[in-house]
C-alpha cells in the first residue's frame, strides 16, 4: 500500500471519528445528560483513546460553527465529562417551552437557593415548596408538574447538573441531610442577574437590598474584603 493510500485512509478514519463525536453530542442535546469521555472513546472512536484530542477539537468547532452548540467540560467532576449548551438564548427558551413545568419548578428552586445564600438542606427546600403549595412528597399527581416531582428534583435535576447534591458535613449526625446548590449547567444557563431580578420582582424589593447576591450577580468585589487582602 502506498504512502498516499495510507494518508487517505488515515484522513477517512479521522473524518469518521469526528462525525461520530458530532452525532453523539447532537443526540445528547435533547436529554441534557453529561457525556463521559470514556463513552466517546468507546462508541465514537472504537476504543482509540489516542485519537480523542484531535478529533474532539474539530468536532467542537463543527458543533459551534454549524449548529450553535457549545461543549463545556464539567469542572467539578471526578471523571472527564461534557455537556452541550446552545449558544442561542432564543433556542433555549423555545426548547424550554416543551418542558415548561420542569423549568418553572427548577427556576423556583434555583431562585430560592440563590436568595438564601449558596446551599440549602433538602428538608428546608421541601418546607419552602410546601409553603407555596407544591408538595413534592404527596402521593397524588400534581396537576401542573405531574408525577414523580420528588425524583425530578432529587435525581433528574442532579443528573442533568442543574443541581448539585452532597451530604451535609456533620460528624455528630448519623444521618446527615442532603445539601443542594447550583449545579454546573445552571451556572451556565441561568445568569444570576436575571434570577435576582425576577426574584425581586416577585417580592417587590430592590435587588440592591440583597448585597451578597447583588455583588455576586454583577461581579462587584467587596471593598472591605479587597482591602483586607491587599
Amino acid at each position: 500500500m502506498s504512502s498516499d493510500e495510507d494518508v487517505e485512509m488515515a484522513n477517512a478514519e479521522k473524518a469518521s471519528d469526528i462525525k461520530n463525536i458530532v452525532k453523539i453530542f447532537l443526540n445528547n442535546c435533547a436529554n441534557q445528560m453529561p457525556v463521559k469521555r470514556q463513552h466517546i472513546v468507546q462508541y465514537a472512536l472504537n476504543g482509540k483513546s489516542k485519537s480523542f484530542n484531535a478529533a474532539f477539537d474539530v468536532a467542537k468547532q463543527i458543533l459551534s460553527q454549524t449548529y450553535g452548540i457549545c461543549i463545556y467540560e464539567v469542572s467539578d467532576s471526578k471523571t472527564k465529562q461534557y455537556i452541550t449548551v446552545s449558544e442561542f438564548v432564543g433556542f433555549r427558551k423555545e426548547h424550554a417551552k416543551h418542558r415548561r413545568p420542569q423549568m418553572v419548578i427548577l427556576m423556583i428552586i434555583l431562585s430560592y437557593i440563590y436568595m438564601k445564600g449558596s446551599s440549602i438542606t433538602e428538608s428546608s427546600l421541601f418546607v419552602f415548596l410546601r409553603s407555596i403549595n407544591i408538595d413534592v412528597e404527596a402521593d397524588d399527581e400534581n396537576s401542573y408538574f405531574g408525577t414523580n416531582l420528588k425524583k425530578m428534583i432529587t435525581d433528574t435535576f442532579v443528573k442533568k447538573l442543574y443541581l448539585k447534591k452532597r451530604k451535609e458535613d456533620d460528624s455528630l449526625n448519623k444521618d446527615p441531610s442532603n445539601l443542594y446548590s447550583w449545579g454546573f449547567r445552571a451556572e451556565i444557563e441561568f445568569p444570576k442577574k436575571d434570577v435576582l431580578t425576577e426574584a425581586c420582582k416577585l417580592i417587590q424589593k430592590d435587588p440592591r437590598l440583597f448585597v451578597y447576591q447583588y455583588n455576586q450577580a454583577y461581579n462587584i468585589v467587596d471593598e472591605e474584603m479587597s482591602s483586607s487582602q491587599s
